[in-house]
Order: C-alpha cells, then sequence, then structure tokens
C-alpha cells in the first residue's frame, strides 16, 4: 500500500466506535553525551474529541516514569482545531508538517518548568508503510534545541517516527511475549526498525504476536517478517528472518543487552549487538508497560545511537517482578 501526503493529515473514521485513533509519534530523541532522552507523543480519539498527549525528559536508569528528569503526560485534552499539518494542544506542545511526509516543526514550552523543545524533524528517508495499511514509520535528523530546567543543550541525532490510524482497543493481550521495538539510524544514511518478541523469554503458549495497535488484524500471508524494515543504499528493503534475543540485569526485568540477527530481502546477513545505558519504564497504555531504553548499537562493525523499547504486558511483569 502507498503512502501519500493526505496520510500526514486526519483519515476519515470508518464508523462512531470510540477506539479509533490517531497517533503522532516523534520517538525517541537523544543527546547521547549527557545520557539524555526525550519521547513526545500525541494519541488522538477523533470519535471522542480528546487526546492524549506528554513529553519527557530522563537519564540514567529509572524505576518510575515519574522519576524522570520531566515528566508530564495527560489524558483527555481537547482535539485541536484543524487539522495534523498544524496544531497545538493545551499541553504546550505543537507541531506543524513543514514539507509532507518528510519535515515537521516540533515545540513544546512549559514556562514553568523553565523547559521547552524546539526542533526540526528530517526525515531521512520515505515512509515505510505497513502491511496491513492503517500505519507508517519513518527515519528522520533531529536538529535544535532542548532546554531542561533553565539549561539548554543542543540537539543533533537521529530518530523514528510513526503515524497510526487504525482502531486501537486498550484490552490487555495476555499471553504475549515481551515485545521489542529496535530502533536505530546511521551516518550513512541506513536505518531500520524491527517490532519483534523477545525469544528468549520462555512461555506456555502465544495468544497473539502482532503489536496492539495491529491486534484486530490477522497476520497477513506473506514470505518476509511483519512490522520489519530495512532502509540501505536508498531503498527499503523488506526482511526474510530476524531474531531477538533480551539479557536482563540481576532483576530479572529490565534489560541490560540485546542480540538480533537478521537477513533481509537480499540475503545480506545483519549482527546487531546493543548495550542499554538508560532505561526509563513508563505506562504508555494503562494496561502495559514499556521500558524505553538509550542504547549503544553495532551493526556488523558500524556504530550508532538508537533506541530499545520493551513492551510487557501484565502476566510477563507479574512473572518477572514476582
Amino acid at each position: 500500500m502507498a503512502i501519500v501526503e493526505a496520510d500526514d493529515l486526519f483519515h476519515t473514521p470508518p464508523d462512531d466506535r470510540f477506539t479509533w485513533t490517531e497517533t503522532n509519534w516523534f520517538g525517541m530523541m537523544f543527546i547521547p553525551e549527557k545520557r539524555l532522552q526525550f519521547d513526545s507523543y500525541v494519541w488522538t480519539h477523533p470519535n471522542l474529541k480528546v487526546v492524549y498527549s506528554g513529553f519527557y525528559v530522563s537519564h540514567g536508569k529509572v524505576k518510575d516514569q515519574l522519576c524522570a528528569d520531566y515528566f508530564d503526560y495527560r489524558c483527555w485534552l481537547p482535539m485541536p482545531e484543524g487539522n495534523l499539518d498544524k496544531y497545538t494542544l493545551e499541553n504546550g506542545f505543537s507541531v506543524e508538517i513543514l514539507k509532507p511526509l518528510m519535515t515537521y516543526k516540533l515545540d513544546y514550552v512549559d514556562a514553568a518548568r523553565d523547559t521547552e523543545l524546539h526542533v526540526i524533524w528530517d526525515g531521512i528517508m520515505p515512509p515505510v508503510p505497513f502491511p496491513m495499511g492503517e500505519h507508517l514509520e519513518q527515519a528522520g535528523r533531529v536538529t535544535g534545541t532542548l532546554k531542561l530546567n533553565g539549561e539548554t543543550h543542543d540537539v543533533d541525532c537521529i530518530a523514528i517516527r510513526d503515524h497510526s490510524w487504525v482502531h486501537r482497543p486498550e484490552n490487555p493481550k495476555l499471553g504475549r511475549r515481551p515485545m521489542g521495538y529496535v530502533a536505530c539510524g546511521f551516518e550513512d544514511g541506513s536505518a531500520f526498525c524491527f517490532t519483534i518478541a523477545d525469544s528468549n523469554y520462555g512461555y506456555d503458549g502465544v495468544t497473539n504476536e502482532a503489536p496492539p495497535w495491529l491486534e484486530q488484524a490477522d497476520k497477513p500471508e506473506m514470505e518476509f517478517v511483519p512490522f520489519c524494515w530495512l532502509y540501505r543504499d536508498g531503498e527499503h528493503r523488506q526482511i526474510r528472518s530476524a531474531d531477538l534475543r533480551v539479557t536482563r540485569e540481576d532483576d530479572g526485568w529490565h534489560p541490560k543487552s540485546f542480540a538480533m540477527d537478521f537477513v533481509d530481502d537480499r540475503g545480506e546477513k545483519y549482527v546487531v549487538r546493543g548495550e542499554v545505558e538508560n532505561f526509563f519504564p513508563m505506562h504508555w497504555m494503562q494496561n502495559n508497560m514499556i521500558t524505553c531504553c538509550l542504547s549503544q548499537f553495532d551493526c556488523n562493525g558500524q556504530k550508532a545511537w538508537g533506541a530499545f523499547y520493551e513492551s510487557m504486558e501484565q502476566d510477563v511483569v507479574r512473572k518477572l517482578l514476582k
């Protein structure tokens, strides 16, 4: 399914169910030399006319989302006027599309806490459509400034964004293994992003391995691994096979490192090794825990900073934290 410029904007809901959502996620941005990571998320519910949105800044390894250097996520914000090409939310976050499907201006202002973000997000590749449609992902370079508690820092990193337009029920997905989201961009213009389960995790049966925002759709019959992609040498490559293995801290829960091996549609093999520098657990959805980890990547000898996320359902958290 081809992505068109209109996919940057709101889509017409197919019905009036409250579960219809559109997201605008500009994923983990970072200042690696200071071990700072930050993230902005917009989750709109057009049929309810409300928005869930927030911004955080964190460094090091913290135990809870409220241990971050800065955290402000809010439910039930009013839907903004207009469309996604230019909007401002009541929490101080605003987005403007400067070039559809490529360049975005992001601003966040919390004057009371002397914290601001002012960056340009500029794509280094075209968006990648997912096999079901209703979702795209893209790597881009982020430049600008972050002011945290009055101190200004320069930002220059490669990050991943996504946009979904889909029914997204929030019911628990019990029985699913920890789901990794492994994303990294490199200075040569290559990038990859994998949504893939941890094969090191022991489990008794699996009810659904698809990401939660695609749980209502059947997995397509295809020869390539869904929800995983590589961009290299100016072209999008699909993935024939992939395996992720997570090593955990002594607490048995937090990721310490990860290993991922995959083969692309040309038969080329990739060995990825990652060391977790930060971890930041948060409840993006109330029924699961997502640990957000600034990480050092090595892919076939090429090094870069990137993001490793891990989503866990309640039964997994209970098992690992017993």
